[in-house]
């Protein structure tokens, strides 16, 4: 309410946190919120990762905790669409019941403490309400079709002005999904189809609200347009991994699927003189090599990576055997292995030999 005199620099964080109402230091008021927290549930029936709790309390200068509660009927939305609404958007925490299943309620970690707080969770529940409600809207807009008829859309959507749209880039993914896929044993009709599939959700309402729940939706799409299961699971796994250290696809066809996504990637910006120099890799090039190696090795995938590399630029009539845009290519896989096996405990002298 008014100035605060601090006369020795000793005194700073007590003025502050008495007469201020404001805790300086980042570590204690993440504590706090931790502490305010388990006297109201236990930690382990939260969707608190620590990311959240990092923004949460970078947020808060005096955190305070309240409850709040949304309509049980958006629960019948896939549990991935309320978790990035409430965490990503409205920064509350989801609670989850003693099984693991969402519940409708959440809490609030809001900056201004008070004894009468119904005006804070009242307000909260109207913004969460007109989002969960936007959500429902996009989810029962894109059911209204099947996922496939989705496919025909992706030629609206620009991949690249030189590599065409996501309709042609799909083909691409078909064409090497059944070539690996059938390799490794798997039905060539479900290759192609989860190929086929694999980026419909992109042309949906609820993915262009959410970006990040491409994949998720796909999946959940597929399922409801009563395609084969493992179709659908694939097309979720295709994403994997989605950032480092990150689950990697647990099927062979999902990892099939990502493997093409992945290297269609590299390879067809490669073919336009897009690649990675020194630190700079906009388009996180060096992020989709690891996840191949890791697919490949992980998964005990038997595909070489030369295999993988001239499957890749044929599809693409990328010209690369017997030149040097081969040995880059290659080098570039190489160099990100030695990264992984340096990570994972391998001397140098082992993995240079």
């Amino acid at each position: 309410p008014k100035e605060i005199s601090i006369t020795n620099a000793s005194d700073y964080e007590n003025l502050l946190e008495q007469k201020g109402k404001v805790i300086p230091s980042f570590e204690k008021r993440k504590k706090i919120i931790l502490n305010k927290l388990r006297r109201k549930i236990k930690l382990d029936f939260l969707m608190l990762q620590n990311d959240l709790l990092e923004e949460i309390t970078a947020l808060c200068e005096y955190p305070a905790i309240y409850e709040g509660y949304f309509d049980n009927k958006y629960l019948k939305i896939p549990n991935e669409c309320l978790i990035t609404t409430m965490q990503k958007n409205q920064k509350f925490i989801p609670v989850v019941d003693s099984e693991g299943k969402l519940t409708n309620k959440f809490y609030i970690v809001s900056n201004t403490p008070t004894k009468n707080p119904l005006n804070i969770i009242d307000g909260n529940e109207r913004v969460l309400k007109a989002r969960l409600s936007d959500a429902e809207f996009f989810y029962n807009f894109d059911r209204q079709s099947h996922l496939v008829e989705k496919t025909k859309l992706l030629k609206k959507i620009i991949y690249h002005n030189k590599l065409g749209n996501v309709f042609d880039r799909t083909q691409r993914l078909i064409g090497l999904t059944k070539k690996w896929g059938v390799k490794l044993g798997l039905k060539s009709n479900q290759c192609e189809r989860s190929a086929l599939l694999s980026k419909a959700d992109l042309t949906t309402k609820m993915v262009d609200e959410f970006p990040e729940l491409q994949g998720t939706m796909g999946k959940y799409y597929s399922e409801f347009s009563g395609e084969n299961y493992n179709i659908s699971i694939a097309i979720e796994e295709h994403y994997q991994p989605r950032f480092s250290g990150d689950k990697i696809p647990s099927t062979i066809l999902g990892s099939c699927l990502s493997l093409a996504d992945r290297m269609e990637s590299i390879l067809s910006l490669w073919s336009i003189g897009i690649y990675p120099s020194g630190e700079k890799d906009p388009m996180g090039l060096r992020r989709n090599a690891i996840s191949i190696l890791r697919i490949l090795f992980e998964n005990k995938i038997s595909i070489s990576l030369d295999d993988l590399i001239m499957d890749t630029a044929k599809i693409l009539r990328f010209e690369v055997k017997h030149n040097q845009k081969f040995s880059q290519i290659k080098s570039f896989f190489v160099d990100r292995l030695s990264n992984i096996l340096k990570e994972i405990g391998y001397s140098s002298s082992k993995i240079d030999a």
